[in-house]
């Protein structure tokens, strides 16, 4: 057996664990240094045990929704529910801004009809998410939310947001 194999559960690094006691103990507003952090796991986790605090901020934000932003080469910050909503709104932007430049290198092709089907397949789905993406997240889509949203709850599911999209597509 191989060594993948033998690990059919998946260990939790003590650098991980380390790191996410630590990040608990900072409150909603406040900065913990990646000196600090580090110094706590022995490694610099800016580079070797990045690793380990990218994982332990995921699993902090699934567990707990706590959520960590970096301070550039400082450190990093817990959000407050602004801060939380602030984020997500930058994911947004890049997504629209990922599903341009798929477009953009999609259809970069320089012959299509030369192509084989399954191909041309790809090619076509690859454009029908990317334009989606960028339709439902544009500005004009963002406008058109802001007015049919009336009813405010903290989550929405798949079908409610596609229904609230409905108008603007």
């Amino acid at each position: 057996m191989s060594e993948i194999q033998k690990r059919s559960i998946p260990e939790l690094s003590i650098d991980t664990q380390t790191l996410e006691r630590l990040l608990r103990t900072v409150p909603v507003g406040g900065f913990i240094s990646y000196s600090a952090l580090s110094a706590a796991v022995g490694r610099n986790v800016q580079t070797g045990a990045r690793g380990n605090l990218n994982s332990a901020r995921r699993r902090l934000l699934k567990a707990e929704r706590l959520l960590y932003e970096p301070v550039h080469n400082e450190g990093l910050k817990r959000l407050d529910d602004r801060g939380k909503v602030s984020t997500g709104r930058s994911h947004v932007r890049r997504a629209h801004n990922q599903a341009k430049m798929a477009r953009a290198k999609t259809t970069a092709v320089d012959n299509f009809d030369a192509m084989p089907n399954d191909l041309k397949v790809e090619h076509n789905i690859v454009l029908a998410q990317a334009g989606a993406i960028k339709s439902m997240t544009s500005e004009r889509s963002r406008r058109q939310l802001e007015t049919s949203i009336t009813d405010t709850k903290a989550s929405l599911s798949l079908r409610e947001s596609l229904q609230l999209m409905k108008p603007a597509i």
